[in-house]
């Protein structure tokens, strides 16, 4: 110990108070800009065989713009624009919207 007991510990204090301030600098320089939108093609293949081919819209965060989010969050139906609906390898109808229930889905596949 240099003099007084504390100067140890206040040295310590200040040396992470820095650090800290930098880090929560950097942290929210790096979320704003990490967030936006876009729009990606898919296909869903249903329960029953059907494909639907189209748009969704995806936004957030870089990690939140993934197709798995989207199947994995609260919402019940996956929207969907400019979609095309095949059976059999036919196309069999074209929907500007479309929602699709997630109970009904059996894979889905980026194109």
């Amino acid at each position: 110990m240099n003099g007084e007991p504390f100067d140890d510990l206040r040295d310590a204090m200040s040396t992470s108070g820095r650090s800290m301030k930098k880090a929560a600098r950097r942290g929210a320089y790096e979320t704003a800009q990490a967030v936006g939108e876009e729009r990606r093609r898919i296909r869903i293949r249903t329960l029953d065989g059907t494909d639907i081919r189209g748009e969704v819209f995806l936004e957030g965060t870089e990690f939140e713009r993934r197709v798995s989010s989207l199947l994995n969050d609260e919402r019940t139906f996956v929207a969907m624009t400019d979609s095309e609906m095949f059976v059999n390898g036919r196309r069999v109808a074209h929907a500007e919207f479309i929602c699709v229930n997630k109970n009904a889905i059996s894979y889905v596949l980026e194109e």
